[in-house]
């Protein structure tokens, strides 16, 4: 694998973030979380940010960027609609990423991450 199939890959992994992000807005909606659906635009301008992060190839800057904002936003959303909604696991479910971006990473000498310690900051 090379930086421009990673960038490529992150690319599309960013956009459908983004979707998410806007379906999670209208979820919030229904569920009349009216809190979070005005949290989810500083969400999307993350990701909009994103953009520009992966065009001027700090994919390092990327990847923590989009770890720290996940694991914020889905303890907001466990602490605001509880543990019944499930959002608590989305974070849970990021652990085997992380060991996969860092030997990402490491394949295509890019700085990597310490994912032990953004595992255990996850859990």
């Amino acid at each position: 694998m090379d930086v421009k199939n990673v960038r490529k890959l992150t690319l599309i992994i960013n956009t459908l973030i983004l979707f998410l992000v806007f379906g999670l807005a209208g979820f919030f909606y229904m569920c009349k979380a009216t809190y979070l659906v005005w949290f989810s635009i500083p969400t999307a301008l993350i990701y909009v940010l994103g953009y520009f992060i992966i065009f001027v190839d700090r994919l390092d800057i990327y990847v923590r960027l989009v770890y720290l904002w996940i694991t914020f936003y889905m303890s907001l959303t466990t602490i605001c609609l509880g543990y019944k909604m499930g959002f608590h696991l989305y974070c849970l479910s990021m652990i085997p990423i992380i060991f996969c971006t860092e030997y990402i990473a490491e394949q295509i000498g890019k700085k990597k991450i310490n994912a032990f310690a953004v595992s255990a900051v996850v859990v």
